[in-house]
């Protein structure tokens, strides 16, 4: 029955301390995530305003490289800041991040159709 007691304690020991582990691994390793997805953000944002641009579309052309823009700046897009509150130990189990990110497209998007 001791033997029992101790095998539990254990293994509910190693299970927490593995969980802390990893989302302390994970918290550092969204970060880099992160940037590699705002990179691919700039890159996507310039592609479209570089094709709009070609088309004679202006003014979405324009809202692209706005979007390149805000993406590059210091203060730049909430969604992309690793200091932003919404860092924290249940990150990996929630999709703030994706979900931030698609209000503030829907949030352009709807500002770009009241123009």
């Amino acid at each position: 029955m001791r033997r029992w007691a101790v095998l539990t304690i254990v293994f509910i020991v190693g299970f927490v301390l593995g969980a802390i582990f990893l989302s302390i691994l994970s918290m550092k390793a969204s970060k880099v995530y992160l940037e590699m997805v705002r990179l691919n953000y700039i890159y996507e944002q310039e592609e479209l305003g570089k094709g709009a641009w070609k088309k004679g579309d202006l003014q979405n052309s324009f809202y692209h490289y706005y979007n390149v823009v805000q993406a590059i700046s210091e203060p730049g897009i909430q969604s992309f800041n690793p200091a932003h509150v919404k860092w924290s130990f249940d990150l990996p189990f929630s999709a703030v991040i994706v979900n931030t990110i698609l209000k503030e497209k829907i949030g352009r998007a709807s500002c770009r159709e009241r123009v």
